[in-house]
């Protein structure tokens, strides 16, 4: 086996995470890196726990999009007020700012 075949063994996968750009007329969700229209992706990807303002110690999933254009997890939690009427809010540190993202109460409730 070569460094290069053992190294993915050695590094943990990263995930980017980053605030989607929303458009509310048109009901449609774009990725900031890429400009890809993601939202046919819409379901709940996991927000690693330490960009989570709150005091939790899971991965959290949160409404949102994902996105393939690089070779790690491309996350992009919807804003607060396009999620269903079911899902809470927790604040996330992304880009430098706090917002709030949403995600299912049970979820959030296990992982506190």
């Amino acid at each position: 086996m070569t460094v290069r075949e053992s190294a993915s063994d050695l590094v943990e996968p990263r995930t980017i995470v980053l605030i989607a750009d929303y458009d509310a007329h048109l009901d449609a969700a774009f990725c900031p890196l890429c400009g890809a229209d993601v939202t046919s992706t819409i379901g709940t990807p996991t927000v690693p726990a330490d960009l989570l303002e709150t005091r939790i110690t899971e991965d959290l999933p949160v409404y949102g999009w994902s996105c393939e254009c690089r070779r790690v997890d491309v996350v992009l939690p919807a804003p607060e007020e396009a999620a269903p009427d079911h899902f809470t809010t927790a604040e996330a540190r992304l880009g430098g700012e706090t917002v709030p993202v949403a995600t299912p109460e049970p979820a959030l409730a296990e992982a506190t």
